[in-house]
């Protein structure tokens, strides 16, 4: 149970700062995918960004399978290249939270490359834009997967365990659905509010 108190103080920590987090729903998880939503909460769950993007090209129907955004849906969204600045005014200096971050930063840059908003930027600006995304990201799913503290089958680390599965273990359910940025933003809040108070056996 030592470990489970040490990872309750650290979650109770990032949500005692001033962190944002963020979600994205894309076309899909390639290198030629794009971010076509996104949202943006605080730590007290005020909505920073909430936002469809319209793609450079169309939303594949796997993915819409997955995320229910259709084509029809994004076909006023405003461009990323236009919400692109706004999400990085919001997180600023700041550290921002997800479930599986590595990914949604991934999203962020490719989706930036894929519509030219690195265009004519220095190498030094390129590095600066990269290392602020990159950079000050927190991944929520290895350390709510520690908490849990179910060994994989080697033995030589957790089960990384998935959003829906958190939520489920948790007795929580997703406002409006799963796989919606807004929606999935907020129960990582909710799971990890939880995670902070909750002593369940691992």
């Amino acid at each position: 149970m030592e470990h489970k108190k040490i990872l309750q103080l650290m979650i109770a920590n990032l949500l005692n700062q001033d962190n944002v987090i963020v979600d994205t729903e894309t076309t899909g998880l390639k290198y030629n995918d794009e971010i076509i939503e996104i949202s943006i909460i605080d730590v007290w769950g005020e909505v920073l960004l909430d936002t469809l993007v319209k793609p450079t090209r169309p939303i594949p129907a796997e993915a819409t399978a997955i995320n229910r955004i259709t084509n029809e849906m994004v076909a006023d969204a405003p461009a990323w290249r236009d919400v692109y600045p706004t999400v990085m005014e919001i997180i600023g200096q700041r550290r921002w939270i997800a479930w599986n971050s590595k990914f949604d930063a991934r999203l962020i840059t490719q989706t930036c490359l894929i519509t030219g908003i690195y265009e004519g930027l220095s190498p030094a600006q390129l590095l600066a834009e990269y290392e602020r995304v990159h950079g000050s990201q927190i991944d929520a799913k290895p350390i709510y997967s520690a908490w849990v503290g179910a060994l994989n089958d080697k033995g030589d680390g957790f089960v990384r365990q998935r959003l829906s599965d958190a939520a489920d273990q948790m007795g929580l359910s997703f406002d409006g659905g799963a796989h919606r940025s807004l929606s999935d933003s907020l129960m990582v809040l909710r799971v990890l509010l939880r995670a902070s108070i909750n002593t369940m056996e691992g």
